[in-house]
């Protein structure tokens, strides 16, 4: 059973976890969300949580988040699978290389190309991974302080939680209110609650304070003090108990009342336990909270210049005062993020910028002697002593880590560290060719985060610059990234500051190239639905002559997909089926995935002009097993639509508006334009046939 002295007023949210705990002892798992303000008592919790599923012979992880931002991306989720005992088969290694983003298991991998399938590819693993060791043993893992991780591992948890409940693994993972994670409120407040159970912990009220109060004290305490405490506390547990402690160690509890002085709020509460530290232990805690909420002892003593003996009796006294404690071998920590929280905060910004500066200085002579020093570690420091005079060295790390994490797959996080870079070149002399590199990097980051519209924005800055420059490569790769990323699965119609962007790029790139040939397919595309048909046809037969020629198999199979597209119509049908299935051989020959969807949708048009609709059930078979195994929405909207024309197509009309309305649904979350006209016009044409005018008079107004 959950339960323990020091729980009180928590009966509902204990009861809710002794159903999550019975639940995996018969092989279900779950996501719980345990949310609340600070010190309220959430890890008390899952604390208690570990407990029940540990005497229910689970087997348990814990890892806790930091507001440090040096943590490398999908750090919580390396450091539980350290922890978690994996299947004999499962080389531990080689999933931790794979996740960091340190390994060569993705080097070289074709697939590098998709950022998006590359992406689900990793999470797949890992699930599969976490899977099997559940069923070996059930597991139970706790994420500690959520709305501090990385957003690429809040997105590794999203794609977790839907298929918990098919395994004996439970997540518990505890969130802040009041933050200002805009990753955490809008994609796992907002979306993945509904896979779990979100168990809200407040306050203590004021009929509960009192039994809370009395075990602080081991005894009752006056009806009048107790009143005042919790006035002044708000019922907030941690408040109380440290509040409690500073009135007892001033022999002042007794005498607690409305006129009574106390510290303005719980961050004065803690400040107050470092008054009686000696000025070196003092400055040792101060330097600790720039580390983190988590510290080594090397990377300490290294910043303070310290040698061991020295930095165990500082640490000693800061343990006696309740400050820090032990985590491990190494490891030191703060007895509560709060704690660090409250000891940077009173650095000030100038003391602040000279820390992390001594900070990143001790990384680097760490790193200098052979110890492991994450590029995220080093990005963090010199990017908040940037102003101290170290501009250039954090435009260094930040770019290093930026390109460490698109190589880990982790989009946001590489997107953050460009961006870091950038503003950090602010303080440096104009260097244009770096500062475009960095926006053509962002860019890719971005559009791999399925972020387009801010992906253009950097693409955009980054063609001004290179047709400021001449330079025509950059040009040519921003104008490619400018339409819907570097791969261009789906490139708008009318969009004429792309089909601009691409026209000018073209010009200026004068040599046969792979590059060239994608150019070009890309403008043939972007110039669809126009009277350019001509143009386009020239464009897309030229892309293939200079593709093959080159060798570039990437860019021949574009250039093959844009000479189908322009040569759409019954006269050259067997034409675009032998380019598509060529399509489809090269994309499968490079481990293109994006390309063979793009290479099987255009031989499924040519099948059906054909009438060959055997092998256009066959088609649709084939790339629905492609799309489903990625999951991805850009690609899923596509085998719904099939499925309701070919329903439509024998007569099944109500299968046809079911299908439909689901490929609508999907492709919505896609924000694909080609998933709202080709809904639409299915819409359409299904209500001709049902002498149903109403969906043509809407599409027409």
């Amino acid at each position: 059973m959950l339960g323990g002295p020091d729980l009180v007023g928590r009966q509902r949210q204990v009861r809710e976890l002794e159903l999550v705990i019975d639940a995996l002892r018969g092989g279900r798992g779950n996501l719980v969300v345990l949310t609340g303000e600070a010190g309220v008592g959430k890890t008390r919790l899952a604390e208690e949580a570990v407990r029940s599923a540990t005497a229910a012979d689970a087997a348990t992880s814990w890892v806790s988040c930091w507001n440090d931002a040096a943590a490398p991306p999908f750090w919580p989720w390396a450091q539980l699978l350290a922890q978690v005992a994996l299947p004999e088969d499962v080389d531990r290694d080689t999933i931790l290389a794979r996740l960091t983003g340190d390994g060569t298991m993705r080097g070289g991998d074709p697939d590098d190309a998709n950022p998006d399938v590359a992406r689900f590819r990793l999470f797949d693993t890992v699930w599969s991974v976490l899977r099997r060791a559940a069923q070996h043993r059930p597991q139970l893992f706790v994420v500690d302080d959520l709305h501090w991780a990385d957003s690429p591992s809040v997105q590794l948890l999203g794609f977790l939680a839907p298929q918990l409940h098919t395994a004996p693994l439970v997540i518990v993972a505890t969130t802040r209110d009041g933050t200002d994670s805009e990753t955490l409120q809008s994609a796992l407040l907002g979306g993945l609650v509904r896979y779990g159970r979100r168990l809200i912990v407040p306050a203590l009220t004021a009929d509960e304070f009192p039994e809370y109060a009395a075990q602080l004290t081991d005894r009752p305490l006056n009806q009048a003090v107790v009143a005042e405490l919790y006035r002044r506390t708000g019922g907030n547990p941690l408040y109380a108990r440290e509040l409690v402690q500073l009135l007892q160690q001033a022999g002042a509890l007794e005498a607690f009342d409305t006129a009574a002085p106390t510290p303005a709020g719980i961050g004065a509460v803690l400040s107050d336990r470092r008054t009686d530290l000696l000025p070196a232990a003092a400055n040792l805690v101060s330097v600790a909270s720039v580390v983190g909420v988590e510290f080594r002892i090397d990377v300490l003593g290294e910043a303070l210049g310290l040698d061991h003996d020295a930095m165990l009796e500082l640490l000693d006294e800061a343990q006696r005062a309740r400050l820090v404690r032990e985590a491990g071998l190494g490891n030191w920590c703060f007895v509560h993020p709060l704690m660090r929280e409250v000891a940077y905060s009173d650095l000030g910004v100038a003391r602040r910028a000279r820390r992390h500066q001594d900070v990143g200085s001790a990384l680097e002579r760490l790193r200098d002697r052979g110890v492991a020093v994450a590029a995220a570690e080093l990005a963090h420091h010199f990017a908040n002593s940037a102003s101290a005079g170290n501009a250039a060295k954090a435009i260094d790390y930040a770019e290093a880590a930026g390109h460490h994490a698109m190589s880990a797959l982790a989009y946001e996080e590489a997107s953050r560290r460009f961006e870091q870079a950038l503003s950090a070149m602010q303080l440096c002399p104009l260097d244009e060719a770096r500062r475009m590199q960095l926006l053509l990097d962002l860019g890719d980051g971005r559009a791999a985060a399925g972020q387009l519209p801010e992906a253009r924005a950097a693409y955009r800055s980054a063609a001004d610059i290179a047709r400021r420059r001449s330079w025509p490569a950059p040009l040519a790769r921003a104008a490619l990234g400018f339409g819907s990323g570097p791969g261009g699965f789906e490139v708008a119609a009318f969009d004429r500051e792309h089909i601009d962007l691409l026209e000018e790029a073209s010009e200026a790139l004068v040599e046969s190239s792979g590059l060239r040939a994608h150019l070009m397919a890309r403008l043939s595309v972007a110039l669809s639905l126009t009277p350019e048909h001509e143009r386009r046809k020239r464009l897309s037969e030229d892309a293939v002559a200079i593709a093959r020629a080159s060798g570039d198999i990437s860019a021949l199979g574009y250039a093959l997909a844009s000479l189908c597209d322009v040569i759409a119509g019954p006269g050259d049908v067997e034409r675009r089926h032998r380019a598509a299935t060529e399509i489809v051989e090269l994309a499968r020959q490079n481990g293109d995935t994006r390309l063979e969807l793009l290479g099987r949708r255009l031989r499924l048009v040519a099948l059906l002009e054909t009438g060959d609709l055997a092998g256009v059930d066959d088609e649709i078979e084939a790339f629905a097993a492609v799309s489903d195994a990625i999951r991805q929405p850009l690609y899923a909207w596509y085998p719904a639509l099939w499925r309701g024309m070919r329903a439509a197509m024998e007569g099944r009309f109500d299968d046809c508006e079911r299908w439909r309305t689901r490929a609508a649904a999907i492709g919505d979350a896609a924000h694909s334009e080609n998933a709202v006209m080709l809904c639409v016009s299915q819409e359409v044409l299904l209500g001709c046939e049902l002498l149903d005018p109403e969906p043509a008079l809407r599409f027409g107004h």
